[in-house]
């Protein structure tokens, strides 16, 4: 879903300055998103249109890598820490280490593919992330690639659409 991301309008709270939510969708494993002050982060990611969500791939250095995360669905504004603490996930996920397949291309990243309610995620315009704690309770949460996986969702015709099929249909 990475063409149908609003790149420019992706927030993050929590980020190191010298490692930004920028480089998450990037392919490059030198560049990465480390949390600042301790593990939490919290990633607001806006679509250009509605999708369908079914699976989140995360890419993430073996020793720091996301353990406890929770997803928010069409959240008006950016989640804050003590709102993500009351406010009812879409989902909440739960990975330990051995979640994660080492990359041999890479050595000290791994990978997991996280498969979603696929129900929930049915017309998306942004997903919040809030990752909550990581692996081995470091003291920063790192995140080399973050990918979703799903479809847009089909646009309704406009009218005119409609009538010029409505004439072909007769």
């Amino acid at each position: 879903l990475a063409e149908f991301i609003e790149t420019r309008q992706i927030e993050c709270l929590n980020q190191s300055e010298s490692h930004t939510v920028k480089s998450l969708f990037s392919k490059d494993p030198a560049q990465f998103l480390e949390s600042d002050v301790d593990e939490q982060l919290i990633i607001n990611i806006p679509f250009r249109q509605p999708v369908k969500v079914h699976s989140l791939k995360l890419v993430a250095p073996l020793d720091n890598a996301p353990k406890v995360f929770r997803t928010y669905v069409n959240r008006s504004s950016t989640l804050s820490f003590d709102e993500a603490d009351g406010t009812e996930p879409t989902e909440e996920v739960a990975l330990a280490a051995s979640s994660y397949t080492p990359d041999p291309k890479h050595p000290g990243l791994g990978s997991v593919v996280v498969p979603l309610r696929f129900v929930k995620y049915q017309n998306v315009h942004t997903v919040t992330l809030f990752v909550q704690s990581n692996v081995s309770d470091a003291d920063t949460t790192s995140i080399t690639q973050l990918v979703l996986f799903g479809s847009p969702v089909e646009i309704t015709k406009s009218l005119k659409e409609l009538k010029n099929q409505e004439h072909d249909d007769e």
